[in-house]
């Protein structure tokens, strides 16, 4: 739903209230737009409700509790998020106050009600967590394939390599048109609140092909019904941005995976990739130089489920043919309420 002033004060002042649907179509995004009555006001309420398959658009003006119906239509009843958006085209500017968001639903998923904690307080909470497992990929000698990797399942490539030396596990991942990865895979199982870290120096990153990424992650998945997964990740698209992002997966009810990417931050590299667990939310944090301070990233509701063995996962991809992606995995560290092995 937008609210929308066309024209340049003082000479055409058009003001509209103006439904629409935005569609993915062959890779291009589409805008629909539908009614667009004339508003006044300078102020309001936007309102958005979904029955079923049914949406419904509604707006208010000032400090009104009665709604007009804008349009309806008829949509997807998959999963949805919730976006604030201002925005201007050409010249000028565009001013907002936002006073509240109101969001009711049948069931919710990353809505965070309770103050987030910062980066001190997570430190401090990952210290006394009681569990830990330690994993320095740096050995004496060279080191070639994965014999020593025991602790770990290797996740299958099938022209990947693993070099170990003094600076740690160095992993080269070819490109492939077809979704592939490499990576390691802890023995692990997480329950309760944990702290996961992944050091690492990327070696080499090339753009990917179109519609895809070059990516090393970490990432969780969890045993709840919705089989939901939290990722961090740096990555490199097609025309050459690098960039740190965060990304959850929950499947839908008609058995498919809905994929949201919820924050996609410009960095130049990464040396530190973390999951941490406080309660039901997920925190994801992310570090780009060594010499730098780490950052939270974002931070979403989840759930209190535990990690299975076998679901905790580093891993690295490289988005089409003809080209490489090289990191290095310096150490790896888990801290949890509960780890159990195997």
């Amino acid at each position: 739903l937008f609210r929308k002033v066309f024209g340049v004060p003082p000479t055409t002042r058009e003001q509209l209230i103006q439904a629409a649907i935005v569609e993915k179509r062959g890779g291009e995004t589409q805008v629909l737009f539908f009614s667009n009555p004339a508003e006044e006001s300078n102020a309001g309420r936007m309102r958005l409700i979904r029955r079923g398959s049914k949406l419904s658009y509604l707006y208010s003006e000032n400090d009104s509790t009665e709604f007009r119906l804008i349009h309806s239509e008829n949509v997807s009843e998959a999963d949805a998020t919730v976006k604030l958006v201002v925005g201007h085209h050409k010249a000028g500017f565009s001013q907002v106050v936002w006073k509240d968001l109101i969001v009711r639903a049948q069931s919710s998923f990353g809505a965070q009600e309770k103050a987030l904690k910062s980066l001190t307080e997570l430190d401090k909470e990952r210290a006394s967590l009681p569990d830990l497992r330690s994993y320095a990929f740096a050995t004496a000698k060279p080191v070639a394939g994965t014999a020593g990797l025991m602790k770990f399942n290797v996740w299958s490539h099938p022209n990947a390599t693993y070099e170990s030396d003094k600076e740690g596990l160095k992993i080269t991942v070819p490109g492939s048109d077809n979704w592939q990865a490499a990576g390691l895979v802890p023995k692990v199982a997480l329950s309760g609140d944990f702290d996961i870290s992944l050091e690492l120096d990327v070696l080499h990153m090339e753009p990917c092909k179109p519609q895809d990424e070059s990516v090393v992650l970490l990432q969780a998945e969890f045993n709840d019904k919705r089989k939901s997964n939290s990722e961090v990740k740096f990555s490199i698209h097609n025309g050459g941005d690098k960039k740190a992002e965060t990304q959850q997966r929950r499947i839908r009810g008609d058995g498919t995976f809905n994929y949201q990417e919820i924050v996609s931050s410009p960095k130049t590299t990464a040396s530190l990739l973390r999951l941490a667990r406080r309660g039901d939310v997920i925190y994801q944090i992310f570090q780009a130089e060594s010499d730098l301070p780490p950052e939270i990233l974002g931070a979403m509701k989840m759930t209190t489920d535990p990690v299975p063995s076998g679901f905790l996962r580093t891993l690295i991809h490289t988005g089409g043919d003809n080209r490489k992606t090289i990191i290095r995995f310096k150490s790896l560290n888990i801290r949890a309420k509960k780890i159990v092995d195997g």
